[in-house]
């Protein structure tokens, strides 16, 4: 797959522009869509990748995709990345997937903006 030029990409809805973005906001938090990579040399997060449905959060973690273990190291390094405790994410859709949904449980507008920030520090 290859990388989206910038999460800064834009996208014409009608007469306005909106952010192209792999997260969407809940009453909750947020909904992320990422990709996770398993048995990768080194952990962390890869920046945007082009998805079927729309951009993703390339996680890249050390663990095997067994026992659930690439899925905790996922939540892991998102969320050392996001400075959020680990209890604050969860798996919902894509246990056994490489493309996964996490709900991230916090003010939906902080997540955002810490997303956004991260989102863009992956693009160098």
């Amino acid at each position: 797959m290859a990388a989206l030029t910038g999460a800064r990409q834009r996208s014409h809805d009608g007469d306005r522009v909106t952010a192209l973005s792999c997260y969407r906001r809940t009453a909750t938090g947020v909904s992320l869509s990422i990709r996770a990579t398993p048995k990768a040399q080194r952990a962390g997060i890869e920046g945007l990748r082009d998805g079927a449905d729309g951009p993703l959060l390339a996680i890249a973690v050390n663990a095997p995709p067994e026992d659930g273990k690439a899925n905790a190291a996922v939540i892991d390094v998102l969320a050392k990345a996001l400075g959020l405790p680990k209890s604050a994410i969860t798996l919902a859709q894509g246990a056994k997937s490489r493309q996964k949904t996490l709900h991230i449980t916090g003010s939906a507008d902080v997540l955002a903006a810490a997303l956004d920030a991260l989102i863009g520090d992956s693009h160098g």
